[in-house]
């Protein structure tokens, strides 16, 4: 059974953060926790329905003298019988004219799984439980209901957001057929409907974009170094925020590449780049240079394919990707070997082999450390330091 006072209460604020987006980590694991409880999951769902039935809470937000007081009504009405207004008949009358919706349950589940599985087909076959289960044990990401208020041009939406752990590679399609391939450790946010104007999608990572032809709405990506607009092509955007290069690599099509200006590097006004097919467009925020030359499909999206493809890449930068794709950690035991660069070609290969034969290129040794048997810490070396950290 739910607690009746404070930790209902408690429950309804925590459920009310996450339908505003403004759950951190933490708190949406405590709350799937706290779904796996029956009493909880009736009062989330009903919580949802009510919620959805008054847009205007979008904008009023928590607030139990308003908006937040008649949703609270709504769901004690429902999963507790004790409203909180002071008459029982206007309770009563208040239940009526909020009944949830038949489908109130997906509405919830999609808030919950985000886009990626949803279909009446695929939900109903599933019970509440099975549904907590597999978000708890992480088959699906969790999907972040953003308010949109917070969103820009696409104010009147929902924004959905899109995240990739450790190893995962996720394919989508965005409601007008735009495909997107989305990589390891990274995000994608875009909005349930686009704009009768543009289609603005943000990214943190990197992605390949097959856009859908629309001359009306122009297809933009924005991520925190780049803004990339295109009518209809093929492309992929590499643009991690750690600090590394930020990539564009055209396929087919035409794109506009406009970096977004660092005014604690320099006061010029950043100028769109206009890339054709088979170019590749890099940017190095930290210093704010420049360059377009052409490049191999392969070494630009080798890893829609299991494949990692290096040309010259800078020795960190190759590190960091195998970070992300395995889920270890590498140290660099000499600040030289930031200077290094490595070429190298491997397919579904294992960390062990690929170490292996970068130390068999001369020039730098390593050592694996392991967790409960699997890979978890790497550490390099220069061959001539002979003993090794």
């Amino acid at each position: 059974m739910l607690p009746v006072d404070n930790e209902r209460a408690a429950f309804y604020s925590l459920a009310m953060r996450y339908l505003l987006g403004e759950t951190t980590s933490d708190e949406r694991e405590r709350l799937v926790a706290l779904l796996q409880q029956p009493d909880c999951q009736k009062m989330f769902e009903d919580m949802d329905a009510a919620w959805r039935e008054d847009p205007k809470n979008w904008k009023e937000g928590f607030d139990l003298d308003g908006a937040g007081r008649k949703v609270l009504d709504s769901i004690n009405q429902k999963c507790i019988g004790s409203p909180t207004s002071p008459s029982a008949a206007d309770a009563s009358e208040h239940e009526a004219s909020r009944a949830p919706s038949p489908t109130s349950g997906f509405s919830l589940w999609r808030k919950l799984f985000g886009k990626r599985y949803w279909s009446p087909g695929i939900w109903m076959g599933l019970t509440a439980t099975t549904a907590v289960l597999a978000l708890t044990i992480g088959l699906v990401s969790l999907s972040r209901q953003t308010p949109p208020s917070a969103m820009g041009n696409e104010a009147s939406n929902i924004w959905i957001e899109q995240t990739n752990g450790i190893g995962e590679r996720l394919m989508l399609t965005l409601d007008e057929g735009t495909k997107i391939t989305l990589n390891a450790g990274s995000t994608l946010q875009y909005p349930k409907t686009f704009s009768a104007k543009s289609r603005v999608v943000r990214l943190s990572g990197e992605a390949f974009f097959n856009v859908s032809h629309d001359q009306a709405r122009p297809f933009i990506v924005e991520t925190s170094t780049l803004r990339i607009t295109v009518l209809g092509t093929r492309f992929n955007v590499k643009a991690f925020p750690d600090g590394t290069i930020a990539q564009v690599m055209l396929v087919q099509g035409k794109v506009e590449v406009t970096p977004i200006a660092n005014s604690a590097i320099s006061a010029v006004e950043t100028k769109p780049v206009t890339l054709s097919s088979g170019m590749q467009y890099t940017l190095v925020p930290a210093t704010q240079s420049e360059q377009v030359a052409p490049v191999a499909d392969e070494a630009a999206m080798g890893w829609m394919s299991d494949k990692i493809v290096w040309n010259r890449e800078p020795l960190p930068d190759a590190m960091r990707e195998l970070e992300r794709r395995y889920g270890i950690t590498v140290e660099m035991n000499d600040t030289r070997l930031a200077n290094e660069t490595v070429t190298g070609r491997f397919q579904s290969e294992s960390i062990q082999n690929i170490f292996k034969l970068l130390a068999a290129t001369g020039g730098i040794d390593y050592r694996i450390d392991k967790n409960n048997g699997k890979v978890d810490h790497v550490t390099l070396w220069y061959v001539s330091e002979k003993d090794g950290p």
